[in-house]
């Protein structure tokens, strides 16, 4: 940027305030566990698009490493299917996540993924 406006150069000096006030932050890292997930999705809970949204959560030896929360690109008619959706999601990123930890050395055998819904755990049972 040859010549920023003052929105940016304002912009640039809040960044670099923050990073100087945040330099005793930081993920801690050493909780144990591997690799562990969770994840989940609302049902219709948009009330103009009535689309679920879906969320997930990983920590690596009890720090998060990824987490997402999005709104599904679909309305599906079934809370099971909406939570299905959102475990196949988290299982993608999951299989990354995993790859990206064995390039780095640290290779993990399984990944838990905590899930709650009784029928979504039915579906994914008769895999």
């Amino acid at each position: 940027m040859h010549s920023p406006e003052e929105g940016y150069r304002h912009a640039a000096k809040q960044v670099l305030r923050y990073f100087a006030g945040t330099l005793d932050l930081g993920l801690c890292f050493g909780g144990g566990g591997g690799l562990e997930a969770c994840c989940d999705a609302d049902s219709a809970s948009d009330r103009e698009t009535r689309r679920s949204t879906t969320g997930w959560l990983f920590c690596w030896n009890g720090a998060a490493v990824s987490w997402s929360s999005r709104r599904q690109p679909t309305v599906w008619t079934s809370t099971a299917v909406a939570v299905h959706i959102a475990a196949a999601a988290a299982t993608k990123e999951a299989l990354w996540i995993r790859k990206l930890l064995e390039d780095l050395g640290e290779p993990i055998s399984t990944i838990n993924n905590g899930e709650d819904n009784k029928a979504c755990l039915a579906m994914v049972d008769d895999l």
